[in-house]
């Protein structure tokens, strides 16, 4: 339907009899970020469905191909340690990240290790926007628990939804940059690692 939604907005931008965001839209819906969200839409679906039903099925398949080729499967009773699979520093992103979790009325939410991310992304973020984020992050933090009603969010991503559907991301315009770096960026990237040696 690509095409077809292209088509009305720029159908309705054209039209112009009263202002809209139209033009926008479609600006939006051709940047990088766009199909990216919905790709990773698409990839979170999967791996819920996974999740509730999926994960059997996979590991009969998976385990058939071992048979067949003579591969040794692992032992999926095995705790493995997650925390041995990242370094350090990747470890601190992640926690960092986690503190945009909206659940439970954001109780997660830490201002000072959120801040801490933009030292991590010093690239992202001016010597003035690291001096004012804290400020930003704690008044954000107050007016979502406020509007505990509206910002009924299940992860980080239906909170960027949010943000962007209330306007919230041009109010708090830093927040908003650490909630995308939370969902685009990996946290093994070598600028993390050589940010937490620094």
């Amino acid at each position: 339907m690509w095409s077809s939604v292209i088509e009305v907005l720029s159908m309705v931008d054209e039209d112009g009899r009263e202002p809209s965001q139209a033009a926008g839209l479609i600006e939006k819906m051709e940047s990088f970020k766009f199909p990216f969200i919905l790709k990773f839409d698409d990839v979170k679906a999967r791996l819920a469905t996974l999740t509730e039903s999926g994960w059997d099925n996979l590991l009969f398949d998976v385990q058939d191909v071992c048979v067949a080729k003579g591969i040794s499967m692992s032992n999926m009773d095995k705790e493995i340690p997650m925390d041995h699979r990242f370094s350090e520093g990747s470890n601190i992103v992640l926690d960092c990240f986690s503190c945009f979790d909206p659940k439970n009325s954001f109780s997660k939410f830490d201002v000072d290790k959120l801040a801490r991310l933009a030292d991590f992304y010093n690239a992202n973020f001016s010597d003035d926007d690291r001096g004012t984020i804290r400020e930003q992050l704690g008044t954000y933090v107050l007016q979502v628990k406020r509007h505990a009603s509206v910002f009924t969010c299940e992860d980080v991503q239906s909170l960027a939804m949010k943000m962007v559907q209330t306007e919230k991301h041009l109010i708090f315009s830093l927040v908003y940059k650490l909630i995308e770096l939370t969902l685009i960026l990996p946290v093994s990237t070598a600028s993390v690692e050589r940010a937490f040696q620094e």
